[in-house]
């Protein structure tokens, strides 16, 4: 009877053991988030460019940082399936090194990239050839720098202007926006009489010449400045001392 008793015994060993296996929790039921932050963002060469884009930029755009290609380009309507497919898995997993974005509502402006030295492999080819043909696709301006490579922050911000066709001259350079917009035939001859009013009761050996305007738009005082319209010919106007805040002009010829 005793072999009995260690069949029996033995059976129900296994039985429970079976039941503690099938009971265990899978590895992944263990551990319900398998992840680990990533301490930095960007690597050691896209913080050292991206010191220098800030710098490029200046109050002009916003850069971020790490954006998803499908957060930029929204796939179109497609029938088929496989076909919608195989888009999403183009852009799945691929992002932008850098997105710079209007200042005012973040609006896309353009795309950049840093090219390092796997810019050589095949895959990195083709992904960088996609990548271009879907920039140029959806219209948006493509910037590529490469890792490493001296630039100084002017060059950068030229080719960056220049890629987005932004005239960067300061606006003391170009002609005011209003000097078109002259003041009407009315509102020059009251500048003259209040001028003259104020003359009769000041000195006798007052020059008209020497008055100084005011603001048709503001009120403000004006003071005289001086353009180059041409090679060699420039063209004296008035510029309200509230410049840029008030664009107003008068013509010296009034």
């Amino acid at each position: 009877m005793l072999w009995l008793y260690i069949v029996i015994i033995a059976a129900v060993l296994g039985v429970l053991g079976y039941l503690m296996v099938r009971s265990r929790p899978k590895p992944e039921v263990l551990e319900a988030y398998p992840y680990t932050k990533n301490e930095n963002l960007f690597s050691a060469s896209q913080r050292s460019f991206l010191s220098v884009l800030d710098q490029a930029v200046g109050d002009k755009f916003r850069i971020l940082g790490k954006i998803r290609i499908a957060d930029i380009a929204a796939l179109k309507k497609l029938s088929d399936r496989s076909a919608r497919k195989r888009a999403l898995s183009k852009i799945a997993g691929k992002h932008f090194d850098y997105i710079l974005c209007s200042r005012d509502d973040l609006s896309v402006v353009a795309a950049v990239g840093l090219d390092d030295k796997t810019r050589e492999y095949a895959d990195r080819k083709e992904r960088d050839a996609f990548i271009a043909g879907l920039c140029d696709a959806i219209s948006l301006p493509l910037l590529r720098f490469e890792a490493g490579e001296q630039r100084s922050v002017s060059e950068i911000r030229s080719t960056i202007l220049k890629k987005l066709r932004i005239d960067d001259k300061p606006q003391s350079e170009t002609e005011p926006e209003d000097i078109q917009d002259l003041p009407s035939e009315e509102t020059r001859v009251a500048d003259e009489e209040i001028q003259r009013d104020f003359i009769e009761e000041g000195s006798e050996d007052f020059n008209l010449e020497e008055v100084t305007p005011l603001c048709p738009v503001c009120a403000a005082p004006m003071t005289a400045r001086t353009m180059e319209v041409s090679s060699g010919e420039t063209k004296e106007f008035w510029c309200c001392t509230s410049h840029p805040n008030c664009r107003g002009v008068l013509s010296k010829d009034f």
